[in-house]
């Protein structure tokens, strides 16, 4: 199953600044003999929507302010995301997949990615042969040229776009090369896919890095934690 990757773990893009900004979510450490361990809830305020008349996108990262507003607080919320996610993998969710398909509906009712497009400034898909001849063809070029031009073997051995924001980014947000995108882009951010209780680690991280993960988050906090 593909996931987005990110160059370095520890490292997430500053959506305000552009720089680089250490994030150490505590990812272990549990205390194991719990066998149904509390889960955390937590979130903004309720009823969170985006404006009917937009404000315009930061000009550092063409996100929304109200979207870049909800990634501050889910960095500030960092270990208490990593807390309920830890907590979460150690219990059995009945209907787990459910309960995050629906709260991934509910999110994406609320933000709209054209309003934000953080995932295609960091961290960067992972691109698999089949996405690497898709994109050549859609170019009109050979895969070896395309590859030449736009990527490069991180440092695990996963072939990524040589460049962040993504070279295909488009000053108004949108995707040049949409209809061959990646499969790591079609399926990000993976909250609605079947077999949640192993994508937890990578949701977790992405909670940092997409509004919309963060909202998820925080609905899968209240429903299954209510008196938090």
């Amino acid at each position: 199953m593909s996931v987005m990757k990110s160059r370095e773990m520890l490292t997430m893009y500053s959506y305000l600044s552009g720089t680089p900004q250490i994030l150490a979510p505590r990812l272990g450490g549990v205390n194991r003999r719990h066998q149904k361990p509390r889960l955390l809830a937590f979130g903004v305020q309720p009823g969170y929507t985006t404006p009917v008349a937009p404000p315009k996108p930061d000009r550092t990262t063409g996100c929304d302010k109200p979207l870049v507003r909800l990634l501050e607080l889910a960095r500030s919320r960092a270990a208490d995301i990593d807390r309920f996610y830890v907590r979460l993998r150690l219990r059995r969710v009945r209907d787990l997949d459910r309960l995050f398909r629906e709260a991934h509906a509910r999110a994406f009712a609320t933000v709209d990615c054209l309003r934000c497009a953080a995932c295609c400034r960091s961290p960067g898909p992972r691109l698999n042969p089949a996405d690497v001849r898709r994109l050549a063809d859609h170019l009109d070029t050979r895969p070896a040229a395309f590859a030449e031009r736009y990527l490069s073997i991180d440092e695990d051995q996963d072939t990524v776009f040589r460049t962040l924001p993504c070279p295909f980014l488009e000053p108004d947000n949108r995707c040049s090369v949409y209809a061959a995108r990646p499969k790591a882009c079609r399926e990000y951010p993976h909250t609605d896919q079947k077999g949640m209780h192993g994508l937890l680690r990578i949701t977790a991280r992405n909670a940092l890095l997409c509004p919309a993960v963060y909202l998820v988050t925080k609905d899968l906090g209240r429903k299954l934690n209510p008196r938090g």
